[in-house]
């Protein structure tokens, strides 16, 4: 019982302190885009005002990934009959407040799991407070969110599979990794490459007989045959909207990637007109782009029969440009920037302007990174090769996606929960070392299975 108050304690905890910072960071200079590119904000605002009976069933459509359009239903449902703009951002806020907690608190879990030590499940928490990237992507209606919980969910699946002594914890470990898969591949689509790297790696583990087998495979069927009933339904709605579809709209993001670092590979500013209309990359971007929306009409095409030419004739043309790109890119996807205010108007707390805005960069790229390191050490060097590559393979299926097309951090941002979870362990096993005696006070077992 005594332990059962201590988790709602510490949940509690932690949604206190994200809601908190989810609303200073609303008020700040800082924050993202309350609604994003915008369509998912539009899509799901007319699915819920066609249920409130205020527009026509024609007008539902859904365009890009459903993840969001689904997450983002139910605040924006409860925001009422005829809401405000604004009333539907602060619906999806405390919505983000409330489920990023959720995600948290299980990471806190798994990594008590992996280590047995309940301190240790306070580290990844604190390291998420400490950069509060999901707090500044959750100021907005996008896909960050339900990708980052799609991932604390596999990952809490995962710290299961430590333990497949008893039927209940294959179970679990099937519920949450199909959920988690789910809810990631319908977010970010961008991920499906997670699909294909599971094959060889689901072989292995049925070629050596291991226990994990049989609860992933569930889970990957699972959670195939949800995206599956999920894709299906959303091709039987009306679909009018004009806007880019799925397909159309990864063309473009790829044709932009065939110019990101270029010619420029030390501008790492973000790649929009309105920030980078002086580079020679964007200029010969917006020429090309322009070339083949002519291209299009001329020889009556889809956008994306025209773009996926263009990018596969120019990688054979310049492979060594793109191999250049793909290094770039990697670098740039795992550094931190904040796109959405210039240097000059930047104000937070006591870093203001320019100098502010280099020494709160500087600095938190450096924590980032060590971050990073810390985790890859703790992964490489603490785990097996089954679950060394169980958790790598969400991070390589993004890397190797976003390094060949376009890259922008926040791509990158769902495998947070992998660094910080894996970077914590990293620190508890460091400080085993050093304070053993005081450390093994927060012991569950006699010993830590990190």
């Amino acid at each position: 019982m005594k332990l059962h108050y201590k988790k709602i304690f510490l949940f509690l905890s932690i949604l206190a302190v994200n809601g908190l910072l989810f609303y200073m960071l609303s008020h700040s200079s800082v924050r993202t885009r309350p609604f994003g590119d915008g369509d998912f904000h539009e899509e799901t605002k007319v699915l819920t005002q066609y249920l409130w009976g205020n527009v026509d069933y024609n007008y539902v459509s859904v365009t890009k990934a459903p993840g969001p359009i689904l997450y983002y239903f139910t605040p924006y449902l409860l925001s009422g009959s005829h809401p405000e703009e604004n009333t539907y951002w602060i619906f999806s806020m405390i919505w983000n407040a409330i489920w990023s907690s959720v995600a948290l608190y299980l990471l806190s879990v798994a990594v008590t799991r992996f280590t047995s030590n309940t301190l240790a499940g306070i580290i990844p928490v604190l390291l998420s407070f400490a950069v509060p990237l999901h707090v500044y992507y959750g100021t907005s209606v996008t896909g960050e969110v339900p990708a980052f919980i799609g991932i604390c969910l596999i990952i809490y699946a995962y710290s299961y599979l430590n333990n497949l002594n008893a039927k209940k914890a294959g179970r679990q470990a099937i519920i949450f990794f199909a959920t988690g898969l789910s809810l990631l591949a319908l977010s970010r689509p961008n991920t499906s490459l997670i699909f294909g790297l599971m094959i060889p790696v689901l072989y292995l583990l049925w070629r050596q007989k291991s226990p994990m087998f049989k609860p992933l495979s569930y889970g990957l069927g699972i959670a195939l045959g949800t995206i599956f009933l999920i894709s299906t339904l959303v091709k039987q709605l009306p679909n009018t909207r004009k806007s880019y579809k799925q397909l159309d709209y990864l063309s473009y993001v790829i044709l932009q990637g065939c110019f990101q670092f270029r010619d420029e590979p030390n501008d790492w500013r973000f790649f929009d007109p309105s920030i980078r209309g002086d580079s020679k990359d964007m200029i010969n971007y917006q020429a090309t782009q322009k070339k083949l929306y002519q291209q299009m009409e001329a020889e009556n095409k889809s956008l994306s029969e025209v773009n996926l030419t263009y990018m596969k004739d120019d990688i054979l043309a310049h492979p060594l440009t793109f191999l250049r790109q793909c290094i770039t890119k990697t670098l740039y996807g795992h550094s931190l920037n904040v796109s959405s205010v210039k240097p000059q108007n930047f104000n937070l707390g006591p870093f203001k302007g320019t100098t502010g805005y280099l020494i709160f960069y500087y600095s938190l790229n450096a924590f980032n990174l060590i971050l990073i390191l810390l985790a890859l050490t703790t992964l490489f060097r603490k785990y097996r090769w089954n679950m060394l590559l169980l958790v790598l393979i969400p991070w390589l299926a993004l890397l190797l996606f976003h390094a060949t097309t376009y890259m922008e951090y926040r791509y990158l941002f769902p495998i947070r929960a992998v660094i910080v979870s894996f970077s914590a362990i990293g620190i508890i096993n460091m400080l085993y070392k050093y304070f053993p005696s005081f450390i093994q006070k927060f012991n569950i077992n006699s010993s830590p299975n990190a």
